[in-house]
């Protein structure tokens, strides 16, 4: 990782275990996010809650069901804990834990609006070929 990106990102420096998340924003595509990050958006925290702190006690009733939308949105973070140093040039590592599409590629983006993303190589490059048509 560039070390614009580390000096960015504070929290990659240290060697004290963080939780981070994956945020499946579209195929192939996810915005790395600290544990503070995902506790405070409105979206991402009730579903961080789930998977850290599992299923609320009290069950909805068995014939209820949410829209497919709602129901998988669990599925769009990806949480785990890891050394900030550990497996910074074991490629390998960096992506174990992601979906895997068509590739094993991995691009890293820092986005103007300084996001740090993670991107397949082939559908980064698809997208941002169509972006200059």
């Amino acid at each position: 990782m560039p070390d614009a990106f580390v000096s960015r990102f504070g929290w990659l420096e240290g060697k004290q275990p963080i939780r981070v998340g994956l945020w499946l924003l579209s195929d192939g595509h996810y915005r790395v996010l600290t544990d503070e990050q995902a506790q405070s958006d409105l979206v991402i925290a009730p579903i961080r809650a789930l998977i850290v702190d599992g299923p609320s006690e009290k069950p909805t009733p068995a014939s209820e069901a949410q829209d497919d939308e709602e129901a998988a949105m669990p599925a769009m973070l990806i949480q785990r804990t890891s050394r900030p140093a550990a497996g910074m040039e074991d490629r390998d590592s960096k992506a174990r834990g992601i979906p895997t599409l068509k590739t094993k590629r991995f691009s890293t983006v820092l986005t103007m609006h300084g996001h740090w993303e993670i991107w397949h190589t082939d559908i980064l490059w698809r997208v941002a070929s169509r972006s200059r048509e």
